[in-house]
């Protein structure tokens, strides 16, 4: 893949220049980041961390375990980050991300895929310039100025590559939480297939009984 090559010629070229450092993270924006996430997770002796702006760890990422927690068959800690008002990768996707990542996560990969959600910030807000022609055509108008989204994706950035550094993933979660409570709420009376596969077995039917599938929806 273009992207191997891209990523091992670059550090390739850093280590030339006389970087020696261990911590070499990568950050992708949009589908970069859905390429990245697969260099990343073939290359853990290298890539240490990762930061997925306007993009989320694909659902093929994980599983989950028996009594229903999520299981990531992945181990590059991975920032997420996104906004309100993307209109290619929608706050809903982010609220999924964050129910397997923070919400439902098994207790000993708690911390390592943190997820934030900035209010009014567009699939634009991660970039500066003439916006591409799909991002003009799809993305929402931004309800926060770009200085000011750049610096509050920065400040989560600053954060968790500090984490990453020092092996001590705590993040904040605040912010986010309130973000995507509504849709995430939603989501979960719906009985969405996004957070759990649909128990299929008519006996088992709104009947709390297998934690690995959902039972339909609470409303039912």
């Amino acid at each position: 893949m273009l992207i191997d090559h891209y990523v091992t010629d670059t550090i390739g070229e850093l280590k030339k220049a006389g970087f020696s450092g261990e911590n070499i993270l990568l950050a992708a924006h949009s589908l970069g980041g859905v390429m990245s996430q697969k260099y990343a997770n073939s290359n853990t002796d290298t890539i240490k961390g990762q930061i997925l702006m306007g993009s989320v760890l694909t659902r093929d990422n994980h599983t989950l375990n028996a009594d229903g927690t999520t299981h990531f068959n992945y181990s590059v800690p991975t920032l997420t980050l996104g906004g309100t008002k993307d209109g290619l990768m929608r706050i809903s996707r982010m609220a999924e991300a964050y129910y397997h990542q923070i919400e439902n996560i098994e207790k000993a990969q708690a911390g390592m895929f943190p997820v934030f959600a900035l209010e009014g910030a567009s699939h634009m807000s991660f970039m500066a310039g003439t916006p591409p022609g799909l991002v003009m055509k799809r993305d929402l108008r931004p309800e926060i100025s770009e200085s000011d989204a750049h610096k509050a994706f920065a400040t989560q950035m600053v954060s968790f590559i500090g984490q990453v550094t020092t092996k001590t993933f705590k993040f904040d979660e605040t912010s986010t939480a309130k973000v995507i409570k509504p849709l995430l709420d939603a989501m979960k009376l719906e009985g969405s297939y996004a957070l759990k596969p649909p128990c299929y077995d008519h006996d088992l039917i709104n009947r709390k009984t297998d934690p690995t599938c959902g039972h339909g929806s609470p409303f039912n």
